[in-house]
């Protein structure tokens, strides 16, 4: 795997390296507009990816949604795909369809979660979901 050093490429807040340091399975970011909300839930992800491929010797399996296609494509997926070079060992990019591949091959998925039962049969180590305001129980629970 290719050695990265983290703490080069990002520094956390306050807020984000406290979040960064919780033990807990499920992690609720809350903030204003900016807070760095989806700026802790990239690198976490991605610190998620990078230490399951070291200990595992493979790669996770990783979602990012949001709840329509165009938000995704707009926002998060668009932040996704600027990670530093040394962060994207692949990315692939079409209507409704993104991925990157990290360091140790560890894969982040980029989807609109505007159907659940279209995951169905997937299994994530770890989501992200942007904008939580916008899904209600049912999606989280898919």
């Amino acid at each position: 795997m290719a050695d990265v050093d983290l703490s080069r490429l990002y520094a956390p807040n306050v807020s984000q390296a406290r979040a960064h340091r919780d033990p807990h399975k499920i992690v609720l970011a809350l903030g204003g507009w900016r807070s760095g909300k989806s700026v802790y839930g990239k690198w976490e992800a991605v610190a998620w990816a990078l230490e399951a491929a070291e200990r595992h010797g493979a790669g996770a399996q990783f979602a990012v949604f949001r709840k329509t296609e165009p938000a995704l494509e707009e926002t998060i997926q668009k932040d996704w795909m600027n990670l530093p070079g040394a962060l994207i060992a692949d990315k692939r990019i079409s209507r409704g369809r993104a991925s990157i591949i990290l360091p140790g091959g560890s894969r982040v998925i980029f989807r609109a979660f505007d159907d659940s039962k279209k995951f169905g049969s997937f299994e994530f180590d770890g989501i992200v979901l942007e904008e939580a305001w916008e899904f209600d129980e049912e999606d989280f629970t898919f």
